[in-house]
């Protein structure tokens, strides 16, 4: 089953109506429903812990190809069983591909509708580590942590990234370049950061692993200082060679001019 099959199940299993209309990732749809948390005088954590609609469109996008270039650099650079910690993970979605790759991943998310149909997902797919860790919880330092699509949530970014390298050996996350309002103190679905400024933060105490240029966002997977080197199975996976990924998202490499 796919992702949004699984949803199906899941949802009848609980005696809850399966509303396809729900999903199909379109912004908008989700942009009013958390204009509307906003409006009742609840919060932005609110919404990301209550909403149906934010589960049936990270369900939705799960299944897009949005993030195969993502998954396709850090497999260059890391191969199984490299141990990973997925931030922020939502339905879970990307970690469960790297688990069925081989890969030994945990979970961290604030307990919410998404990762209830996370756990029961992890249940499904025979998953190691069945759960889902909440924020700043102790865990061993990982590999790697990846954190796709989750800066563009929050107000901080530099203080969201200083917890993400407590549990990390290594780090991969984007910036997205194209989306959000400015921080202004107020709460956003999406806030808009200056990609570089972040980029040159961590180029401040970090060494560079992976930076690649999407036509959407700024990818990095880098080593936080006083960290191990990374391991010889990750070199010898490694290719330096930077890649211009396609505009259609579909991961095929094109060249300069």
């Amino acid at each position: 089953m796919n992702g949004i099959e699984e949803l199906r199940t899941y949802l009848i299993e609980n005696k809850e109506e399966f509303r396809p209309e729900w999903g199909g990732g379109h912004d908008d749809v989700l942009q009013t429903e958390f204009d509307s948390f906003i409006r009742s005088g609840k919060t932005a954590e609110q919404f990301y812990k209550e909403s149906k609609i934010l589960l049936y469109h990270l369900t939705w996008f799960g299944e897009d190809q949005w993030k195969r270039p993502y998954h396709r650099v850090i497999r260059e650079n890391f191969a199984p069983p490299t141990t990973m910690l997925e931030y922020g993970c939502g339905v879970a979605s990307d970690g469960l591909k790297f688990t069925e790759l081989g890969y030994e991943v945990k979970f961290m998310d604030m307990e919410s509708e998404c990762t209830q149909f996370a756990e029961w997902r992890f249940r499904t797919h025979g998953v190691k580590d069945a759960k889902v860790h909440r924020f700043n919880e102790p865990l061993d330092k990982v590999d790697l942590v990846f954190a796709f699509d989750v800066v563009e949530h929050v107000e901080d970014p530099k203080k969201l990234l200083s917890e993400i390298e407590q549990h990390a050996r290594h780090v991969a996350v984007n910036f997205l370049t194209q989306t959000g309002e400015p921080a202004d103190g107020k709460e956003h679905l999406h806030y808009h950061h200056d990609a570089q400024e972040l980029v040159n933060w961590i180029k401040g105490h970090s060494e560079i692993i992976q930076e690649r240029d999407f036509d959407y966002a700024r990818f990095l997977i880098y080593r936080p200082n006083e960290q191990i080197v990374i391991p010889e199975r990750a070199a010898r996976a490694r290719r330096s060679v930077p890649a211009i990924i396609s505009p259609d998202h579909s991961g095929k490499e094109v060249s300069y001019g």
